[in-house]
């Protein structure tokens, strides 16, 4: 049974594309958190890339590193932390239930 809060993020995605999940996750505890969501036409390198310069100063501040290079295909690393897609549009996001959002844990 889904929540009023889920049912009203739900309401306001009709009608429009379809976005996916990236996320950051640490490679020795595999803790796992949002990083943002891109659109299915750009969904890929550049849009991993375009997001990771929009938050660019909360990843360094979260990872505790400040080089955030770009990995082969669509992935980046920051120290300990590789981001990536998960696979998950956003809709099912909200459904299965959200991660942490980056820009809420600095």
């Amino acid at each position: 049974m889904l929540t009023a809060k889920q049912t009203h993020r739900l309401e306001r995605l009709r009608n429009r594309g379809t976005l996916y999940e990236l996320v950051a996750v640490h490679a020795e505890s595999r803790q796992t958190i949002l990083v943002g969501y891109g659109g299915n036409r750009s969904h890929g390198r550049q849009a991993l890339r375009r997001i990771c310069e929009e938050r660019i100063d909360s990843i360094r501040q979260f990872a505790g590193c400040q080089d955030v290079r770009m990995g082969k295909g669509a992935s980046a690393t920051c120290g300990e932390w590789t981001i990536s897609w998960s696979g998950r549009t956003q809709r099912e996001c909200i459904i299965e239930g959200e991660r942490d959002f980056i820009l809420d844990l600095i």
